[in-house]
């Protein structure tokens, strides 16, 4: 006999920090979903800062801690799993889960968080921070077709639930590095010519910048030239390759 699955859609909230330095709800280029059990006040004060542009200092305060009798809880996005099985604290303590975002159009009623446990169970929010766009790149996601955007969500990032115990973190960081590399491996076929061409554009940007004198420049965006060549599918693939990157290199603090 099959389990009933419980489903919940995950309120989703515009975010822009207070301030350039410190601790941030949601990094650019991400939409952190906040996961706790029903009732915790730390997950109401965090809905409220991502709404109200506060300090996001103290708030974060014993998130991610593991609980190994926690809630286990999925979040999908359009059918598309983002993190199975995730545990969330029994006492209100909430958990987040880093998304790459390319800064697209999001569907927010099809940002999901499922449960076996009942319904009720578990309450969540979603902190969206839009990545900076050219006009070419906004361009090019306005096309991308409704039944394809899942493309502008990544799924969690390895390492994006914090672990108190440092061998168990390692473990289930490995865990999830695999489960990325076989997902990335799958659609290999679909983005290895936009992975392609993004690299390329960026050594270009690079040698241009060396020959004018520049030095060497972290630059997100892709060249105009290389996404006139790419379908809207395409390029956002490359832009969720390029701000997974970014948010797996370093925590942005802005």
């Amino acid at each position: 006999m099959s389990e009933d699955v419980y489903t919940n859609q995950i309120p989703m909230v515009r975010y822009e920090p207070s301030s350039l330095h410190g601790e941030v709800l949601a990094p650019r280029g991400s939409v952190v979903v906040y996961l706790a059990a029903q009732g915790s006040e730390q997950l109401t004060s965090i809905r409220a800062t991502a709404g109200g542009r506060r300090a996001a200092e103290t708030l974060l305060e014993g998130v991610d801690r593991v609980d190994a009798d926690g809630h286990l809880v999925s979040v999908t996005y359009a059918d598309q799993v983002l993190a199975a099985e995730v545990p969330v604290p029994r006492d209100g303590r909430p958990v987040r889960l880093i998304l790459p975002f390319t800064g697209g159009e999001v569907d927010a009623a099809e940002l999901i968080v499922t449960t076996t446990e009942g319904p009720g169970v578990v309450d969540a929010v979603a902190v969206r921070h839009d990545p900076p766009l050219s006009a070419v790149e906004q361009a090019a996601l306005t096309l991308l077709p409704r039944d394809q955007l899942s493309v502008n969500l990544g799924a969690a990032l390895p390492g994006g639930i914090a672990l108190d115990n440092e061998e168990e973190r390692r473990r289930q960081e490995e865990e999830q590095r695999q489960a990325a590399e076989e997902a990335r491996n799958e659609r290999a076929a679909e983005q290895a010519e936009a992975r392609a061409e993004a690299a390329e554009a960026r050594a270009e940007q690079r040698r241009e910048a060396r020959e004018a004198g520049e030095g060497s420049r972290l630059d997100i965006h892709l060249l105009d030239a290389t996404i006139k060549t790419l379908s809207s599918f395409q390029t956002a693939n490359a832009m969720i390759e390029i701000r997974l990157d970014l948010l797996g290199g370093k925590q942005e603090h802005g």
